[in-house]
């Protein structure tokens, strides 16, 4: 049982009738080359203070997925 005493939420929702990874049998029967793949890569713009990282994989049997983000410091920080 866990506890969460910092926390306010609540929420009216019923849970789903079906489980959220009902389709796994069907992923279990096709053996994959790779359980967990992952690449990423983060870059400096040159003559900027702009960084940029881009990373693909496979995080789950299930899940895949390609994230992309820009990032700059604001008020000076540190480069």
């Amino acid at each position: 049982m866990a506890a969460y005493p910092f926390s306010s939420i609540e929420t009216s929702n019923t849970p789903l009738s079906i489980s959220v990874r009902s389709d796994i049998v069907d992923y279990l029967k096709n053996k994959a080359l790779f359980e967990r793949f992952l690449f990423s890569q983060v870059n400096r713009v040159p003559a900027t203070s702009v960084f940029t990282r881009f990373t693909a994989g496979i995080l789950e049997t299930m899940y895949a997925g390609l994230d992309a983000e820009a990032a700059m410091p604001v008020l000076g920080g540190r480069e």
